[in-house]
């Protein structure tokens, strides 16, 4: 932290790192059948500056509590136990160096 000993070693510095913006809210988020009955694979766009995304269900039409199904690297999971033809909410936002960014847009889907 001693700049004029820094300067005084004769090395190049680096500037100063700039502060990462705020992290964006996942865009396009998009809702598909799986493979198996009650089983749903969800992708978004990568939020850049984000090293995790939780995904959040709950059942379509009520005041019911956000519950994370997913929590992964990637811009997409699959969620599974679901009861087939029930309607349900997905949300996703992005977990970075400064905490969680927004929510994305609620797709709701239903479960197959």
């Amino acid at each position: 932290g001693n700049a004029a000993a820094l300067i005084s070693t004769g090395f190049p510095l680096r500037a100063a790192s700039l502060p990462l913006p705020p992290l964006l809210a996942p865009q396009n988020l998009r809702v598909t059948a799986g493979d198996m009955a009650g089983e749903f694979d969800l992708m978004w766009n990568p939020v850049a500056g984000a090293s995790m995304n939780v995904v959040q269900s709950r059942p379509q039409g009520g005041n019911a509590e956000w519950v994370q199904v997913c929590l992964v690297k990637q811009s997409k999971c699959s969620a599974d136990g679901y009861t087939p033809g029930s309607l349900h909410e997905f949300r996703v936002y992005g977990v970075g160096k400064d905490g969680n960014g927004p929510f994305s847009d609620i797709a709701v889907f239903r479960a197959p």
